[in-house]
């Protein structure tokens, strides 16, 4: 029948030319004997499809009848599929792999080895044969047909039939069957093929992409294209098609070709045997072509790059296998729309990859700040929800009192941990501090919660005989008796930490009188049990492991320096570094790793803005830090299934330490977003500086970024240092849990708690800790204007608003903000307020300008473009709308993406 290959030829006739040729090369080559090892081991791999090849000769035989091959296909739609695969598995072969040209980044060669120039040759005299009548019959056209995997009522079949296989393989579709998704929005990007998506990943500051651990060259892949180097810092994305697929190709945005090119190349397929996923339990093997993201680079390609409005968008259709012809549709300066043609494929396995300028991640971003802006409110009253007395969730907790969770049981976290409510209202704070003064009453109802909680006597002791070490207590301010890993020594100092903060802006804003005799009292108590304990041993943060912890003496020492107390955990801190990452405990018994994810934490929460990259205090750009989060972060990529096959140097889900079994052992939302933070902190302070130092410590963390980089200091304008990720630079307002990440990905920052001369580590620690005094704090009564949430400065009368608008613009154009108030011209295009470029780069295209607007003002307002020759060109609907804030800022900031 069609498709079922002949035997092994036997006539006079002998082998096709090109077949014959490979039997002289192979012969006087003397490479009999690596290729019948390989025949040999190819057949004893257990693929079905391989038994009938058991020498040399038949395996010319097989390839001799492959050029003369009508295709056809079986109802499952694995025929040709096999077929290709049969003809590569024997070149994949160890025995003669190394007798072809690498597909390698590192070993990249201009002239092809004698058997991967023959591979491309014998590709083409196939492909000859396909562009015949003789390719295709009326039986083999069946087939097809009957087979469902191909679909074919899907297509459109020409007046007279499809004349060769092929017009067969680059068959049309009928109109309808694949709609456009936004065609007239070009910040939504359709995919240019049928496809299956394999990734996407970061192009490097030196043009490289790292896929798989390793690392190639975006202008290898482009061929030396005019626009090789426009792509540092954009995104390169890979998928693949099968035989059964749809093979032309679409743009997946609208825009003018500005070049299109064939480039030439091997052509390739990785075969492997794998194992019978059918679930029929038939004890066989199958071929399986990965069609890894890489080999790209090297294969025959087509190459279309469009000049687009979210910037320059390279095509390439990839020749895999035995694609004789990638032809393109479209030459240079055509004008193409989102989802029209620019190019098929001829017969065989093809992928497509796209390669994005830098700046069409505005889009990403103002997706991401959307949600932001969404979630936010959202998330702020899920906190308020589990304090009591009002929240939601938690009904009979007391006024002030955090509460872990609703859930009471498996688990039960119906209590409240002071780490955590110290940790809750340190968030509460900062978004206070931030403007929104409406949580002042919250934040009070803690301050006299803690001020009783201070007093209740528990298993770990009372006011001044350790029970401030009491990890938990019932939402009714009463002691938990029951059994628990206890004291843990780190709530009273993180709650020092949250409630000085908020003093510091009582003084700033004239309420001097409110610190000293409410929350003063309480401060002193907890800096007092943190003088008096910070050398004993306790249960970590987890509350499993017995012993000195690292987040524990981290956060102790901050609150000391905040407190100015004379005792210094700084030596302590020392003894966690290991030589390669940073050990979570010391002091205890137990037999993990000591990579934890509590050495991230400690790290944030004592990051401080205004510090320098120390090692001794661990502060995030620190090379001790940076080396520790590698480490970390790695040691969770093989243990869960979300992050397999996600490359290092690339964000994964991270959970509290790889030993862990609890509740099955997940990745933690606080842990993941933790390891960004870090990462925003250290962006902060290197960008503060003007520059970065790899260290050999920290270098394993910086070849991620940049594989080649070395030891060294690197200015904010070298390559290197633009290398890293740059957060975005809208600022949403910090009100969720994960709040603190999101304020940072913004540039929002706490104020400094003096790190940086608390980074001389004493000689030597005494062995005893000090005896502070305490004290009852029995006055938590606040004054009702503080309360009502107006601060004591005076209230801006007017605010200069900052109106930040991301659009990308040709030589010429300009940016403009009208709106409904008289200050943005009452929506007359001819009183428009003009931007300014000042801070405009291809890879963040910012326009500004500073409006004086009055306080409590709400406008309506839109972005425009003026073009060169006058025309003006508006954003989409709907109109923008904003609220001046009225408050003691005279200041102001509004980010937008141009829609």
């Amino acid at each position: 029948m069609d498709g079922a290959l002949p035997a092994p030829p036997q006539s006079p006739k002998g082998y096709e030319p090109i077949v014959q040729e490979l039997k002289d090369k192979i012969h006087f080559s003397g490479w009999s004997g690596r290729f019948n090892e390989a025949i040999t081991t190819a057949h004893q791999s257990g693929i079905v499809e391989m038994q009938s090849t058991k020498t040399l000769q038949d395996y010319l035989g097989f390839i001799n009848s492959l050029l003369r091959w009508v295709p056809s296909e079986s109802w499952q739609g694995k025929d040709i599929y096999n077929d290709l695969c049969k003809f590569y598995f024997v070149f994949d072969q160890a025995s003669v792999k190394d007798l072809q040209s690498p597909i390698q980044p590192e070993d990249k060669e201009d002239k092809l080895t004698w058997i991967s120039d023959w591979l491309v040759r014998y590709a083409i005299e196939m492909g000859k044969f396909l562009d015949t009548p003789e390719s295709i019959t009326e039986k083999s056209l069946a087939s097809f047909k009957n087979s469902p995997s191909y679909n074919m009522d899907d297509y459109i079949e020409p007046r007279g039939g499809w004349r060769t296989f092929n017009e067969l393989f680059a068959r049309n579709f009928k109109p309808g069957y694949r709609p456009i998704a936004a065609i007239a929005d070009q910040s939504v990007i359709v995919s240019p093929a049928d496809s299956t998506f394999d990734g996407q990943w970061e192009i490097r500051a030196d043009s490289g992409v790292t896929i798989k651990n390793m690392h190639w060259k975006i202008s290898e892949l482009l061929d030396g294209s005019p626009y090789k180097d426009r792509f540092t810092n954009g995104i390169f994305m890979h998928a693949f098609l099968g035989p059964n697929d749809y093979h032309r190709q679409h743009a997946p945005v609208g825009g003018v070709v500005v070049e299109a090119r064939v480039i030439p190349g091997q052509v390739y397929l990785e075969v492997i045997p794998d194992d019978d996923n059918t679930g029929l339990k038939l004890h066989r093997k199958f071929f399986d072509a990965p069609d890894n993201a890489g080999y790209q680079f090297s294969q025959a390609r087509g190459l279309v790059v469009l000049d687009t409005k979210i910037g320059l968008v390279a095509v390439l259709p990839i020749g895999m296998a035995q694609v004789s012809s990638v032809i393109l549709s479209v030459e240079k300066g055509t004008t193409l729309r989102k989802g029209e043609e620019l190019s098929y494929f001829q017969f065989g396995g093809s992928d497509i990859i796209l390669v994005f300028e830098a700046r069409s991640n505005n889009a990403k971003r103002a997706a991401i700040d959307n949600f932001i802006a969404t979630e936010s409110p959202i998330a702020l009253q899920g906190v308020l929800n589990n304090i009591g007395a009002n929240g939601a969730k938690v009904p009979g907790a007391a006024s002030g009192v955090v509460v872990a969770s609703p859930s009471k049981s498996n688990p039960d976290y119906f209590y409240s941990w002071t780490r955590d409510s110290a940790l809750t209202f340190k968030m509460l704070v900062d978004t206070s501090i931030a403007g929104n003064f409406g949580l002042q009453s919250e934040i009070e109802n803690y301050i006299s919660a803690q001020a009783k909680i201070q007093t209740v006597s528990n298993p770990s002791g009372g006011l001044s005989t350790g029970g401030l070490g009491e990890p938990k207590f019932g939402v009714n301010e009463t002691a938990f008796t029951g059994p628990w890993g206890r004291p843990q020594r780190d709530g009273p100092a993180l709650r020092a930490t949250a409630l000085i903060a908020y003093s510091r802006w009582l003084i700033a804003n004239g309420y001097t009188s409110t610190v000293s005799p409410i929350t003063w009292h309480i401060i002193q108590n907890d800096l007092a049990y943190v003088e008096q304990y910070w050398n004993k041993t306790g249960f970590d943060l987890w509350e499993e492991v017995d012993g000195s912890s690292f987040f524990t003496i981290a956060v102790q020492h901050r609150a000391l320096v905040e407190g100015t107390c004379p005792a210094n955990p700084a030596i302590l801190l020392g003894s966690f570094w290991n030589g390669g990452s940073i050990l979570a405990n010391i002091n205890d018994n137990n037999a993990r790793s000591g990579e934890d994810a509590n050495t991230l934490l400690g790290s944030i929460h004592t990051f401080d803005p205004a510090a320098n990259c120390d090692d001794s205090t661990f502060q995030p750009c620190s090379a001790k830090a940076l080396a520790n989060h590698k480490v970390l972060t790695d040691s969770f990529r093989s243990i869960y299934a979300i992050n397999s096959g996600i490359a290092e140097g690339t964000a994964i889900a991270v959970g509290r330490y790889p030993e862990d079994v609890y509740q099955g052992g997940n990745p933690w939302y606080i842990n993941t977003l933790a390891a960004a933070e870090l990462l925003y902190d250290a962006l902060y302070q290197w960008n503060r500086l003007g520059s970065l130092t790899v260290t050999t410590t920290s270098l394993p963390f910086f070849r991620d970024f940049s594989p080649s980089i070395t030891p060294g200091t690197y200015p904010s304008s070298s390559p290197a240092y633009t290398s890293l990720p740059q957060p975005s630079k809208p600022t949403p307002t910090a009100t969720s849990p994960s709040s603190r990440t999101v304020a940072r990905r913004a540039g929002q920052v706490p104020a400094s708690w003096d790190a940086s001369s608390a980074n001389a580590v004493p000689k030597a620690c005494a062995a005893t800790s000090a005896n502070a005094p305490y004290a009852t704090a029995t006055n938590t009564v606040f004054p009702t204007g503080q309360t009502s949430g107006s601060p004591a400065c005076p209230t801006a009368s007017s605010v200069a608003v900052t109106f930040n608008e991301l659009e990308s613009t040709t030589y010429g154009e300009n940016v403009f903000v009208v709106g409904s108030v008289t200050q943005l011209g009452s929506w007359d295009p001819a009183n428009t307020v003009p931007l300014q470029a000042n801070g405009y780069s291809s890879a963040y295209p910012l326009w500004s300008v500073t409006v004086a607007l009055p306080a409590g003002t709400t406008f309506q307002y839109k972005y425009l473009k003026k073009e060169v020759g006058g025309g003006v060109v508006w954003e989409s609907d709907p109109n923008r709308q904003f609220t001046v804030p009225r408050s003691c800022a005279t200041t102001t900031t509004e980010n937008d993406v141009w829609r």
